[in-house]
């Protein structure tokens, strides 16, 4: 996304909704699922890696959307790990550095860049779970059935500011998918804890 209108936009909303004064209102939600995450580890220490997911990724579906993730066997979750997975291979790859670096060849034809295809379908998957999630929330703000999270106040600024669902759909999508990077460094620090 280049500088403009739209990126000072995204920027502002984000800003208003993870300032410290907002933030202090999830704290429940992390005593919450920390309490069960250390429940998991002493019932089932060799799941500390799946615990550690799960934790993850319910303290984050928690603070975004309202909802949580109580098991591992959450299809949500799965869809999220592979999707974010796929889109850590396609970054990885040494064509996807070469596209970044010669902006031009984002103009081929799908057929003369299979990656295209590639990123397309984790662009679809990723449009498909954030939309899915922000219509939940949306329902459920009708419904009057919404807890506390950012996407209540994404609502309440998308009335605001008046951006499309697709939009407030990802930037609340983007919060939500930072809890990869969040399981990816508590794995990477749980391992070196286990090494040492």
């Amino acid at each position: 996304m280049h500088y403009g209108p739209r990126w000072r936009m995204i920027r502002k909303v984000l800003h208003s909704m993870l300032h410290v004064t907002v933030a202090k209102r999830y704290v429940p939600y992390q005593s919450l699922e920390s309490k069960q995450m250390l429940q998991e580890i002493l019932d089932h220490p060799e799941g500390l890696m799946e615990s550690l997911q799960r934790y993850s990724n319910s303290l984050t579906t928690q603070m975004t959307f309202g909802w949580r993730t109580v098991s591992n066997q959450d299809p949500k979750l799965t869809i999220l790990f592979e999707s974010l997975d796929r889109f850590e291979h396609l970054t990885q790859t040494g064509i996807a550095a070469v596209v970044d670096f010669f902006p031009i060849l984002q103009a081929l034809p799908g057929f003369l860049m299979p990656l295209k295809a590639f990123a397309t379908k984790i662009y679809d998957d990723q449009k498909g779970l954030y939309v899915g999630h922000w219509l939940e929330v949306k329902s459920s703000i009708q419904a009057g059935t919404s807890k506390p999270c950012l996407s209540v106040d994404l609502a309440k600024l998308q009335e605001e500011e008046g951006f499309s669902d697709e939009q407030a759909a990802f930037i609340s999508g983007k919060c939500f998918s930072f809890d990869y990077l969040e399981f990816a460094y508590a794995q990477g620090a749980a391992a070196n804890a286990i090494s040492q």
